[in-house]
């Protein structure tokens, strides 16, 4: 008994260092890197990209992502950006942010943005409103389960006049602490950009991505917005990269339906 109620701590422990409401979806082995991080360049890479519809959490959206990069073996990823298709005036634009790496040491007015891959056309000011929108949150809940244990009784063998220790196994129910997520819909003002308003899209909280998958401070940019012929899948894109031993592989696809 005393040892499944350490083993319970232990899980209740490791859980609470983690940020609540996000599942890290076995993506450990992962970082976030800079594209001119020492030595990346001699590792084999492609670009990787995923779609994902509306109302989408972009935190999850970050992990998900990540989680299905090292899937397909990679170590590194950079590069990153979300690319949001919405209506703006009745016509189809692209609006495209980046997720920027600074060094954790220096003060945000130090800090320097490298020019947007994407070349804006519109400039949009962010919104205050307030919204009623699908937060991806978690709790511990506990449940029963049933587990084999090994025990040991002591019998006296009449035979060797003598008693002597017995193994023998049954089945107990015990109560496990697991993690239960789901969608929870929550009222607040938030402040954002009229395309993200239109496409339910809710920006990452990247403090909970730096905690395991970087060792950079993260930011997103501002949104760089152009004109595109026709309303397209929302994407998440960047580089990955694979370890020395692995060769790229041409035939790869670079992205996931």
């Amino acid at each position: 008994m005393k040892t499944h109620l350490v083993l319970a701590s232990v899980m209740l422990c490791g859980c609470a260092s983690m940020q609540p409401g996000y599942t890290m979806k076995g993506a450990e082995g992962i970082k976030i890197v800079k594209p001119d991080s020492p030595g990346i360049e001699k590792l084999p890479a492609q670009e990787f990209s995923m779609p994902f519809e509306k109302t989408q959490d972009g935190t999850k959206l970050m992990l998900d992502y990540l989680a299905a990069a090292q899937d397909k073996g990679a170590i590194y990823a950079s590069d990153i950006a979300i690319t949001i298709h919405s209506l703006q005036d009745d016509k189809p634009v692209a609006c495209a942010t980046e997720i920027l790496l600074f060094d954790t040491q220096v003060t945000k007015q130090e800090r320097v943005y490298k020019p947007a891959r994407h070349q804006s056309k519109y400039v949009y000011k962010p919104v205050t409103r307030m919204v009623t929108e699908r937060e991806y949150q978690c709790r511990f809940v506990s449940k029963p389960h049933q587990v084999r244990e090994t025990y040991s009784v002591m019998e006296y063998d009449r035979m060797a006049k003598r008693s002597r220790s017995v193994q023998k196994t049954r089945y107990v129910t015990r109560n496990k602490t697991e993690r239960e997520c789901s969608y929870q819909p929550i009222t607040k003002r938030v402040t954002r950009y009229e395309h993200q308003y239109v496409s339910a899209y809710v920006p990452p909280k990247l403090e909970v991505i730096t905690k395991q998958y970087t060792t950079w401070d993260l930011e997103e940019s501002e949104p760089a917005c152009s004109d595109t012929d026709a309303l397209k899948p929302n994407t998440i894109a960047g580089r990955i990269y694979f370890p020395e031993s692995r060769q790229a592989n041409p035939d790869t696809p670079a992205s996931t339906e």
